[in-house]
């Protein structure tokens, strides 16, 4: 069985991780409930994460700081890593919704509604710390609690909110009711996603395989390079649709996506299979993890010391860094705020697709990969008539009297060093693999 906690160097399916997260998430969820001196009452506390659901593939650890590691920041006092040290452990927020109960001291604007929940936030904060000693920082989203080692963002939701943000005023002083992205993006943060956290937990206690299949799935998922197309909570719905519908196995008109990952997982699994029957070759299940990368046209390769979880990765590392964390418990209260949510990789990513996604799709495994993969999309290297306002990252190219552009892949290249500047270790860029 393929130990997706072996980073750890202990022996473990992640149970044990999963369960002391959920235990840590009760104790906070009674101690709101038991909180004096809100001006309005706390009607539900729920828990919106997958490792409040047993289907983390890496359920959060409770860290202990190692605090000559960090200078203290004088305005915040929060703790920031020296220059000179690697990225620090990646501390994962574990969201946690908490609803407080409807009334007429609740406004009906949507900037008023907010600034309510920001002062909710600084009194829910004021409130922890005042009687558990538990260190806050409150923003006008979120509130994070420092909490047994481990970091719980809790956000405030009034449940009319969604409805407020599709209505408007018109011209003509009517009311207009228009459903919008901002008010799909709040009820799925705030109703849907508690609600299927609550709902694949109640699963896990039927089916005691259920986060652990769940967490292996999503391992190899991740591996293969698909995080970005099929999202946890996806890989959870496909998992729990085989527990709860076990037949006939593969979905009739599976997507395209889908469909090219099955596909993918039954070579893995030949290849798995056939190693297990030729007794004379070594025995390593993680072959089945390792991703293909010649079909790729450029592999940005990253420096391992940025990349805060190395040790997630498929095979361990050569190498291995001091992150800020030393060994022992965790504390249950007092302490320092650390560097929270801070994932280099994952913030180059977004700044990768974000600044080239027209011209390519990045690929890169979230947990603990150290190449991102890249492969161009043709139809971006078409030649384009010559416009002033298009000629970022364009070379153009004049034929007789007609000038056209197509992208500069020399100076594209570049950009990708340039704006991973202490990330990116190397490009390699395998021109064999292409042509425009």
């Amino acid at each position: 069985v393929f130990d997706v906690c072996y980073a750890l160097q202990v022996p473990s399916t992640g149970e044990e991780e999963s369960l002391h997260v959920v235990q840590s998430y009760d104790d906070l969820s009674r101690k709101l409930w038991r909180l004096e001196g809100l001006p309005l009452s706390i009607t539900a506390v729920q828990g919106a994460h997958p490792a409040l659901r047993y289907t983390q593939v890496f359920p959060p650890l409770p860290l202990k700081l190692d605090y000559s590691f960090f200078v203290k920041e004088k305005i915040s006092r929060s703790l920031v890593p020296k220059e000179d040290k690697p990225c620090p452990a990646y501390v994962t927020p574990i969201t946690v919704i908490c609803h407080m109960e409807g009334s007429g001291k609740w406004p009906h604007d949507r900037l008023a509604i907010r600034h309510i929940r920001a002062a909710f936030h600084i009194r829910l904060g004021e409130l922890l710390q005042k009687y558990h000693n538990y260190p806050c920082r409150p923003s006008p989203t979120h509130l994070d609690v420092w909490k047994d080692g481990l970091l719980f963002r809790i956000q405030v939701a009034y449940h009319r909110e969604p409805q407020v943000l599709r209505e408007s005023v018109n011209a003509e002083g009517l009311l207009v009711v228009r459903d919008n992205e901002e008010a799909q993006a709040l009820e799925m943060a705030t109703i849907h996603k508690p609600l299927l956290t609550s709902t694949l937990h109640g699963l896990q206690q039927q089916h005691q395989c259920f986060g652990a299949v769940c967490r292996l799935a999503k391992r190899w998922l991740g591996a293969q390079l698909f995080s970005e197309d099929i999202t946890e909570d996806t890989a959870d719905l496909l998992v729990a649709s085989l527990f709860l519908q076990p037949a006939p196995f593969t979905p009739p008109g599976s997507p395209q996506m889908l469909h090219r990952v099955v596909m993918l997982a039954a070579e893995s699994l030949k290849v798995l299979e056939h190693q297990l029957m030729d007794g004379g070759q070594m025995q390593d299940v993680r072959v089945v993890m390792r991703p293909p990368l010649d079909a790729y046209d450029v592999l940005i390769h990253l420096n391992p010391k940025q990349v805060p979880l190395l040790n997630q990765g498929v095979d361990p590392p050569a190498v291995t860094f001091s992150r800020g964390i030393m060994a022992g418990n965790a504390a249950h209260s007092g302490g320092v705020m650390p560097v929270i949510d801070y994932n280099p990789v994952s913030l180059y990513l977004a700044e990768l697709r974000d600044s080239f996604g027209d011209l390519a799709l990045f690929f890169c495994d979230p947990y603990g990969g150290t190449v991102i993969a890249v492969l161009w999309n043709p139809k971006a290297f078409m030649p384009l008539p010559f416009k002033t306002s298009q000629v970022s990252a364009r070379s153009v190219e004049v034929t007789g009297e007609e000038a056209k552009t197509v992208p500069n892949v020399e100076a594209i290249l570049e950009d990708f060093r340039n704006m991973g500047k202490g990330l990116v270790k190397s490009v390699e860029a395998r021109t064999e693999k292409w042509s425009f």
